[in-house]
């Protein structure tokens, strides 16, 4: 009845947060977590919640995080240097509306990541990290591992959702092994690892030397990114890396992907390669690629550009359709040792696709 489902939700007011951008607000929030039951859900009332101390949801099941009116977490001090801001290692069946936190640390004291999503142990119940939705949500500020890190957990998606990270580090970081302290142990042996990602915004501030805004580092058996745009602030790099570091990518599915590059037009010594949609590295990385609309306007870079770079790496059995270029030099670049072989391949001229020496293309349809 309706006085049971107001019964199941837990304002953080209630447990004496106030949202008054000058109030430590981390145990009070802590406190409705923990007063939070099964099936229930979580308000944030309008209001700017600061908070020196994680917060922490690890293990709970089938929970609704609302923010409402531009609710936003900010993190402080230095309690939180090294660890995730919104701990929800191990949430299984769990929704987050609209929430936003913001972290602005001074000197060293990095929050790990905005939010940490994982398993935390072998057992195989599916309770341990997974079916997660993030919706209109919005996590920024300097972070060291990511703005988001996902370690082994099952099926998340993402809507409309936005992530940044004013850190020389990824926006997005995602593995099937923890080397980072962040999930614990067991997460190598989960076999749903799917990943959706729609009309997100994700960019990341890379700096001089360069870098990726998201990191696939290995075992995840579908990736998706739909109608999402990338973007480098300050710097320039890679949108997105596919690794084989902790096992293979399945499905990597791209459409309609945008990416914006930076303004430095000085850092001749970088490579003139170095910026790139995607990039597959290691020969077992990735097995199979679906890309559709790839956009990269190439804001005031004066080097060549590519959409999609394969070093040491191969694609094999996909399907790449690339209509138009724009800026880009090469719509696909083959490094020394990388395969293109077997593929349906649409682009807009013959000469772009660039195969360098060492690097093997055969039997693909061009078209």
């Amino acid at each position: 009845n309706v006085h049971d489902k107001l019964s199941e939700m837990v304002s953080v007011k209630d447990f004496g947060a106030r949202g008054d951008n000058s109030n430590d607000d981390g145990n009070a929030i802590q406190s409705a977590f923990e007063a939070t039951n099964e099936g229930g859900s979580i308000i944030f009332p309008p209001g700017e919640y600061r908070t020196s101390r994680p917060l922490s949801l690890r293990g709970k099941i089938d929970l609704t995080i609302i923010a409402l009116g531009r609710a936003r977490i900010r993190a402080i001090g230095k309690e939180l240097a090294g660890k995730p801001i919104l701990d929800l290692v191990g949430c299984t069946r769990t929704r987050v509306y609209n929430l936003r936190t913001h972290s602005t640390p001074t000197g060293n004291n990095r929050p790990a990541c905005a939010v940490a999503i994982g398993r935390e142990s072998d057992d195989s119940a599916p309770q341990l990290g997974g079916s997660m939705l993030f919706e209109g949500c919005i996590f920024s500020g300097k972070h060291s591992l990511s703005t988001l890190y996902q370690c082994g957990s099952e099926l998340t998606t993402f809507s409309q959702c936005s992530l940044t990270n004013t850190d020389p580090a990824p926006a997005y970081y995602d593995s099937s092994k923890d080397l980072y302290g962040i999930t614990g142990p067991g997460t190598e042996h989960v076999s749903n690892v799917r990943r959706y990602f729609y009309g997100c915004r994700i960019s990341a501030y890379l700096g001089d030397v360069g870098g990726t805004i998201a990191h696939l580092a290995g075992g995840q058996q579908e990736v998706v990114f739909k109608n999402c745009y990338f973007a480098f602030h300050k710097g320039r790099g890679r949108a997105i890396v596919v690794q084989d570091k902790h096992g293979t990518t399945r499905r990597l599915y791209l459409e309609d992907i945008r990416l914006e590059t930076g303004t430095k037009t000085s850092d001749q010594w970088l490579n003139q390669h170095d910026t790139c949609l995607l990039y597959i590295d290691k020969p077992n990385a990735l097995e199979e690629l679906y890309a559709y609309g790839l956009y990269m306007p190439a804001k005031g870079t004066e080097n060549p550009l590519t959409l999609i770079d394969v070093a040491r790496g191969g694609i094999t059995k996909s399907d790449i359709v690339i209509l138009n270029k724009h800026n880009a030099t090469y719509a696909i670049r083959l490094q020394k040792g990388a395969v293109l072989e077997r593929n349906r391949i649409v682009v807009p001229s013959a000469n772009s696709i660039l195969v360098e020496n060492g690097a093997m293309a055969q039997q693909n349809i061009v078209q």
